[in-house]
């Protein structure tokens, strides 16, 4: 199971291919992986991406449980 959006990104191929599957441009992806965030906008092409590519892990579900996670306080994602 993918634990960051750098973990999901990775999980489709790495920046280049990433940005091709979800329809963005590569420096989105690379700005998207240098802040560890995809922004929801992109959530819905991500997740029809991971299907295509099997990913059954990479859901909407996850991407938001992700983005809770980045943005929790440390305090809050130890409990």
């Amino acid at each position: 199971m993918v634990q960051s959006f750098v973990d999901v990104i990775d999980a489709l191929g790495g920046t280049s291919r990433f940005a091709a599957a979800v329809g963005m441009e590569t420096n989105t992806a690379k700005m998207a992986r240098a802040r560890k965030s995809i922004s929801p906008r992109w959530w819905n092409a991500v997740a029809a991406a991971a299907r295509d590519a099997g990913r059954s892990d990479i859901t909407l579900e996850r991407l938001a449980q992700l983005a809770v996670e980045k943005h929790a306080p440390e305090a809050e994602r130890a409990a």
